[in-house]
């Protein structure tokens, strides 16, 4: 694990592969989760002569946050990194792939993009996230405490051995409760205010790959599949079965995607260009 200060922020980063390999992913993780959950994916075969960059979303998994919480400031300053490590393509998972959207769609990032575990309208996200920031309204951190607390059974109901399952807790619990409520409620007020995801996709020159499980995190409401059916640069992939964690537990399969992404990527590596000016300020309530 290393610290690498990148333009506007510190990012918490596992790069793995030749440093001269022809191509370098970025990867995304999704929401409170750490670097440390693409290992199964970065240790997959078919990419073993790729450069992977995992890096921990800025605030999350104890990481410090920066002073613009906005999704689009994140878009930014995930570009930003992406140009320093010459990345042509970048995967998300969740939180993670809703950054990922905006690289592309406000930050200048031109590579595919593979989004997974996503929910791109506050309809489609988790009415658990709802309840929590109501809750936080009137008590406070109090119930990012609880969140915290639901890491351990969350992991026991997926096929993650139970080894990997402690390491990944450890990860989880580094987060703090008051830095969690102001996520999240960041990540909600933008979720409000998206335009509807195919929209915001046809406008992109560029393959996109959205992959979600039959059950899981991340869903896609009826409006936003038939969106999606005019796109023809997206295809949606779906994994059957229940999954909560795609990049643990559906590793060859996300694998198997960024092979073919990056067979769409031309000789000429992709330059992601973004504003050195931070966008927006802080709401009210972020502080």
């Amino acid at each position: 694990m290393m610290i690498s200060r990148t333009l506007d922020v510190d990012w918490e980063l596992r790069e793995t592969g030749p440093a001269e390999a022809r191509h370098c992913v970025l990867l995304l993780p999704g929401g409170a989760c750490s670097a440390a959950f693409y290992n199964e994916l970065t240790a997959e075969p078919a990419l073993a002569g790729l450069r992977l960059v995992a890096a921990t979303l800025p605030g999350h998994a104890g990481t410090p946050a920066p002073s613009n919480l906005s999704t689009q400031n994140y878009g930014r300053l995930a570009a930003q990194l992406a140009a320093v490590k010459h990345c042509d393509t970048v995967l998300g998972f969740s939180m993670g792939s809703t950054v990922a959207l905006e690289m592309a769609t406000t930050a200048g990032f031109t590579g595919p993009l593979i989004l997974t575990g996503a929910s791109f309208s506050r309809k489609a996200e988790s009415t658990m996230l709802e309840v929590l920031d109501a809750l936080a309204r009137v008590t406070g951190a109090l119930p990012y405490t609880f969140m915290r607390s639901m890491f351990g059974p969350m992991l026991r109901q997926s096929r993650i051995p139970a080894q990997r399952q402690a390491e990944l807790l450890a990860e989880f619990k580094r987060n703090r409760p008051g830095t969690l409520r102001k996520l999240i409620r960041a990540y909600l007020h933008d979720l409000r205010h998206e335009p509807l995801i195919g929209d915001r996709l046809r406008a992109l020159d560029v393959p996109v790959w959205i992959v979600h499980a039959d059950k899981g995190d991340g869903r896609l409401t009826t409006q936003e599949r038939r969106s999606l059916e005019e796109c023809p640069n997206v295809s949606v992939v779906t994994i059957s079965g229940r999954s909560f964690f795609l990049p643990n537990e559906h590793p060859a399969q996300l694998a198997a995607l960024i092979v073919e992404a990056l067979a769409t990527v031309s000789a000429t590596p992709v330059k992601a260009t973004a504003p050195a000016c931070e966008i927006g300020r802080p709401r009210a309530s972020d502080t």
